[in-house]
């Protein structure tokens, strides 16, 4: 039995558009969600999604491109946690107690 080879001509690799950067997150950023989170949080109500589906509200509101609700919400837990473990009290929903963020005062900004 006779194999028949066929050589395949290859198209060149042309790249498709190129995606745009991570959002790179900020202090500003940080002292911003902390407000927000304060000041609404009867949005978290324990129920099932309502916190992603508020941290979506904020992405929208701050415009913020390329940053997953899930995201946020990994985000809020870990600083939750970075103040725990510091020993600093937290009310999560108003993280009324926390003395300093990188070196500024950004929980004092929620009093």
């Amino acid at each position: 039995m006779a194999t028949c080879s066929v050589a395949m001509e290859t198209e060149p690799v042309v790249s498709g558009p190129t995606t745009p950067p991570a959002y790179r997150w900020t202090d500003e950023d940080t002292r911003k969600l902390i407000l927000w989170r304060s000041r609404n949080s009867q949005l978290f109500t324990g129920r099932r999604n309502a916190s992603t589906d508020a941290y979506s509200v904020f992405l929208a509101e701050r415009g913020i491109k390329g940053v997953e609700a899930k995201a946020l919400k990994k985000r809020w837990e870990n600083l939750v946690a970075k103040y725990k473990i510091s020993g600093i009290n937290t009310d999560v929903c108003g993280m009324d107690c926390m003395k300093s963020w990188s070196g500024t005062t950004h929980a004092n900004a929620i009093r």
